[in-house]
């Protein structure tokens, strides 16, 4: 394509596109009625004796006389109508944005949609969403995210502007939880974790490190989350994990397997039977015969009560029977 002519057809957009073979049609023949081809001025004149397309001409004219390009003119006069018409395509063509260029806004749109619960759809309250959601997705999602928030800044309707994006608000107003976002995100990272508690510190401090690589304030977020589950029994935060989207379910069930197992042995009966002999034996020997008989009854009223004392080691029994020796020689 001749970009001379190109940059001709896009000083008048403004035609219709029916009209652009009967204008450089036009031009071609007050070029050709011309008898000094290198006079600008006879050129406007003669194209001027034409009444057809007036703001055309201006626009036309005005162009060539600011490049001082009569060769412009006569390339024009040269090229023929099909020829006009084929670069006249190109250069509209060329003026539109490739569609493959456009960036895929479907990721943004699931944020969006995450974290759209936090605009209660009022204009005060359009901040907590923005110092939620917008640092995160420019950060994260680029121009696309930019144009969106420019474009509520500038004073578009804000429900139109998610109604592009397809975004709906639920019914009732609660915002979805933003951290099922993070699940989705960062469950990979938790791939490893094993129940134990070194094992969440080092999943929770990996999540920790690629929320802040991300955004400071998805970090800030996602810690303030992770807090508030410290206070909580595994089995309960591994429970939240998958609420989360995490997909611990199966960490979980191996690691509540595991405590009931170890309940079940704590409340075994011949474990605390034996654990009742031992002691009773040994008060027997260490204490006096009426303090011996005292402990032994204490103690079955103690298992009765909690099963886990079943599984005193005979050290500690010791120890609690040294005690009491102690006490019973200093009342």
């Amino acid at each position: 394509m001749d970009t001379q002519t190109s940059m001709v057809a896009l000083e008048v957009m403004e035609i219709d596109e029916a009209s652009i073979i009967p204008f450089f049609t036009m031009v071609a023949e007050a070029y050709e009625a011309m008898e000094d081809k290198e006079n600008l001025d006879g050129f406007k004149a003669k194209l001027n004796e034409k009444s057809d397309f007036p703001a055309e001409r201006e626009l036309f004219l005005r162009h060539v006389e600011d490049t001082d390009r009569m060769e412009l003119v006569r390339h024009l006069a040269e090229l023929g109508a099909d020829e006009i018409q084929r670069e006249w395509e190109a250069a509209q063509a060329a003026g539109q944005p490739d569609e493959e260029d456009e960036p895929d806004r479907a990721p943004f749109v699931a944020d969006l949609q995450t974290y759209s619960g936090y605009w209660d759809r009022t204009e005060e309250g359009w901040p907590v969403f923005t110092d939620a959601f917008q640092g995160y997705a420019e950060g994260t999602h680029g121009q696309v995210a930019v144009g969106f928030f420019e474009r509520a800044a500038a004073g578009e309707d804000k429900q139109a502007l998610f109604a592009e994006f397809e975004v709906t608000f639920a019914d009732d107003g609660e915002p979805d939880d933003p951290m099922k976002a993070v699940g989705e995100r960062f469950a990979t990272l938790w791939a490893e974790f094993d129940g134990t508690r070194e094992s969440w510190d080092q999943c929770r401090d990996l999540t920790y490190g690629a929320a802040n690589e991300a955004d400071p304030q998805l970090y800030a977020m996602v810690y303030e989350q992770f807090q508030a589950l410290e206070e909580l029994p595994m089995p309960d935060r591994v429970t939240r994990l998958n609420e989360w989207g995490f997909d611990l379910s199966a960490t979980g069930e191996e690691d509540e397997d595991a405590t009931f197992a170890a309940m079940d042995a704590m409340f075994d009966e011949e474990t605390i039977a034996e654990t009742t002999r031992r002691l009773t034996d040994a008060a027997a020997t260490a204490l006096p015969e009426e303090a011996s008989r005292v402990i032994g009854q204490a103690f079955d009223d103690v298992l009765a009560e909690l099963p886990w004392a079943g599984n005193l080691t005979q050290e500690e029994i010791d120890e609690v029977l040294a005690s009491v020796k102690n006490d019973l020689q200093t009342s």
